[in-house]
């Protein structure tokens, strides 16, 4: 995949091509080539395993959704590490993406389940407890596909810049 996005790419640089025209030529849909240019976009490392397809173009198309360089490396050690599959990698990129919104994107996914402080009574605690300390709410958010952990997120409510300060203070 990565030779032949190069090979896209060479033909469009070359020949002053656009997607579309680089399609018509060789044959495959303008969606097709401008996704395979994107590959390479991935860093050295993602490329390498894309290529001997040791993760799937699927996978890097999901990861590529994710404009943090960061975020996007510790996605491909997920996807090694944890032998994710396509769709469990695009429920993680959905909900890091939308973290609130997620159960509405992900809802045709039936085995993922999405927790918050209002209705699990563990984070209602662990939420209840950061009130305490803050002194402000917090909400607790956190998705599972099965019974495994794929997300979390912690979100602090405040007032006005002296608050945001004050916060920091706590939190050190």
């Amino acid at each position: 995949p990565i030779e032949r996005a190069k090979g896209y790419k060479q033909l469009a640089n070359t020949f002053g091509l656009t997607h579309q025209k680089v399609s018509e030529r060789v044959g495959v849909g303008r969606t097709t080539i401008t996704d395979f240019i994107r590959l390479l976009d991935l860093p050295p490392e993602i490329q390498a395993d894309v290529g001997r397809q040791t993760i799937r173009v699927g996978h890097a198309m999901a990861i590529l959704a994710v404009p943090n360089p960061k975020v996007r490396l510790a996605l491909w050690q997920r996807v090694k590490n944890e032998d994710l599959s396509v769709r469990n990698l695009r429920i993680i990129v959905n909900a890091y993406l939308h973290p609130r919104g997620v159960a509405t994107g992900v809802g045709r996914a039936s085995q993922f389940k999405q927790f918050h402080s209002g209705n699990d009574p563990f984070l209602r605690e662990c939420a209840e407890k950061l009130y305490r300390k803050l002194g402000i709410p917090v909400n607790i958010h956190h998705g599972k596909i099965g019974d495994k952990f794929i997300f979390g997120l912690i979100s602090i409510e405040y007032s006005s810049e002296d608050d945001l300060q004050r916060i920091l203070k706590i939190i050190g």
